[in-house]
């Protein structure tokens, strides 16, 4: 973390991609603004065996992992991880810093806004929303908008219950 803007300077990296994964999404933000400040670069990154339609847009620093497939106009904003499996169809906009876990499915037209956490296996029925900083549980079916802050679980997903 406290290595990038370092390298950089002494020419030994020419851009950097925030590597702190789901444990700390509030970390990677924090990191990723570091970065940004510091004038470092920050490139998408896009496994070869990701599929993406050409009307895809990937902001910056996001990491597209193999065996992603990515619709037609769907739209991922700067410092996103899209882990291994995850589907977004067409129109899915992914807002900055949001996570989704392994095999996520993102059904069409879905709004996944800023800081929002996806787990392995969650299913987001087309038209809904996943508000800011949401959670969604692993393996939860998303069959009404999530709202900011909230966290969902189980099939349908309901509100997890306040400890």
């Amino acid at each position: 973390d406290e290595d990038a803007a370092r390298l950089i300077a002494e020419g030994r990296a020419d851009a950097a991609v925030v590597g702190v994964g789901a444990t700390s999404l509030r970390v990677r933000a924090e990191l990723w603004a570091a970065l940004g400040r510091a004038g470092t670069p920050r490139p998408a990154l896009i496994h070869p065996r990701a599929t993406v339609s050409p009307s895809c847009r990937i902001g910056a620093g996001s990491v597209v992992f193999p065996g992603c497939v990515l619709g037609a106009d769907v739209e991922v904003g700067d410092n996103v991880v899209l882990y291994s499996g995850v589907i977004a169809e067409h129109g899915t906009r992914v807002g900055d810093h949001a996570y989704c876990s392994p095999g996520v499915v993102l059904s069409g037209a879905v709004v996944v806004e800023r800081g929002a956490f996806l787990g392995s296996g969650a299913v987001v029925l087309p038209g809904l929303v996943v508000g800011t900083g949401g959670i969604v549980a692993a393996g939860a079916v998303v069959t009404a908008d999530v709202p900011p802050g909230r966290t969902v679980l189980g099939v349908p997903a309901r509100e997890a219950a306040s400890a």
